[in-house]
């Protein structure tokens, strides 16, 4: 007579339990009890402390509202629509220079714009250092 004798299970699954079972904190917090500890705090402090605490709550949210106000920049949507000239397979090395020659004063133009809103962006660069320059900030 044989007897089976059953291996030992390392692993063995438990039982499914609700996750938040043993989270018994929000049991405890109540906006009543919290209200009433506030109101409690701020009984026990002296007038001045009341008022600068007060005064640097609204300070405080005023800045992030400020902050919040301005970061909303909406801009108007504009089109980019880049359109494509398509040329003929068949044309001729004289048609290519003449149309060069008609596309080379908008290029320049182009480029003379380019050149310009550099200069102006680098003068005003410069500016901005002096400025930071004179009160010492370099």
């Amino acid at each position: 007579m044989s007897r089976a004798v059953a291996a030992p299970r390392l692993w063995q699954p438990r039982a499914a339990t609700p996750i938040l079972a043993p989270m018994n904190f929000f049991r405890r917090v109540s906006p009543i009890k919290a209200f009433t500890d506030l109101w409690g705090f701020l009984r026990q402090r002296r007038r001045h402390e009341v008022v600068f605490l007060v005064l640097s709550f609204s300070l405080t949210w005023g800045m992030f509202t400020a902050f919040m106000i301005d970061t909303r920049i909406v801009t108007p949507y504009k089109r980019d629509i880049v359109y494509v000239e398509q040329w003929r397979a068949d044309r001729t090395n004289a048609e290519i220079i003449a149309q060069q020659k008609l596309d080379l004063p908008k290029e320049k133009a182009a480029l003379e714009a380019q050149a310009k809103a550099d200069a102006q962006r680098r003068l005003a660069f410069k500016h901005m250092e002096d400025q930071l320059k004179a009160v010492g900030l370099d």
